[in-house]
């Protein structure tokens, strides 16, 4: 029950700084080991459930924001998708 409960701040922290990153503050190591924290939950946790695969997205979401420097509007359907997902592991 603790794992899970630290997972979702884990994804909280994670979420502020894709967000960050979005508004242009450059956090080049976080946002790549956030990336890699989405890519790595999302295939540990299996990809026959759509949130570990949306998890995949997000991490590779997140590192191409940080190489491109390029951010679309989909960036807050992942934060609400994000903020959701870890407030109901919080309060599991």
């Amino acid at each position: 029950m603790v794992f899970v409960k630290v997972l979702g701040v884990i994804d909280l922290i994670a979420m502020a700084v894709m967000l960050l990153i979005h508004y242009g503050i450059s956090l080049p190591t976080l946002g790549l080991v956030f990336g890699l924290y989405f890519i790595l939950k999302g295939f540990v946790f299996g990809l026959h459930y759509l949130v570990n695969i949306l998890d995949i997205i997000i991490g590779l979401y997140i590192i191409f924001m940080m190489i491109t420097h390029i951010h679309f509007i989909i960036t807050f359907v992942f934060a609400i998708h994000i903020l959701i997902k870890s407030m109901q592991s919080l309060y599991m």
